[in-house]
């Protein structure tokens, strides 16, 4: 079943969701090549994940924004949901330069501890990527 994008702008809710979406590109190791790029992963969560999930799309990264002063946006769709898991599709985009994306992991890393929107979901579950 589809869903209708839902852009998260502002709250602790959107912080939350930005720290683990980020902490996704921290830890799998992404950059941004140059301005204007945009890089992709699809992503696969070993555990289920809440239905609400595919709600989420755009998620703007408001941390790195308010931090840098660079403009990064991740866009997240689901690509295929079931009781075993959800695979979801994640890109990337921002006017960064070629700065590694994990320079913002210092300013969401204590964020990414109290998330509790996602419930148990842990990044180090994520176990496919491309690009």
């Amino acid at each position: 079943m589809a869903h209708p994008g839902r852009e998260i702008t502002a709250g602790v809710p959107a912080l939350k969701t930005v720290a683990v979406i980020a902490s996704v590109f921290v830890n799998r190791g992404f950059t941004l090549r140059s301005p204007g790029t945009t890089d992709s992963a699809v992503l696969t969560f070993g555990s289920p994940i809440k239905q609400w999930f595919a709600l989420m799309l755009p998620v703007e990264l408001l941390p790195a924004t308010r931090t840098w002063g660079h403009d990064i946006t991740v866009h997240i769709s689901t690509v295929e949901q079931s009781w075993e898991g959800c695979t979801v599709r994640v890109d990337a985009s921002g006017a960064i330069g070629d700065r590694p994306f994990a320079m913002f992991s210092d300013t969401l890393s204590a964020a990414i501890a109290q998330v509790q929107l996602f419930g148990k979901v842990d990044v180090g579950e994520l176990t496919d990527r491309t690009r």
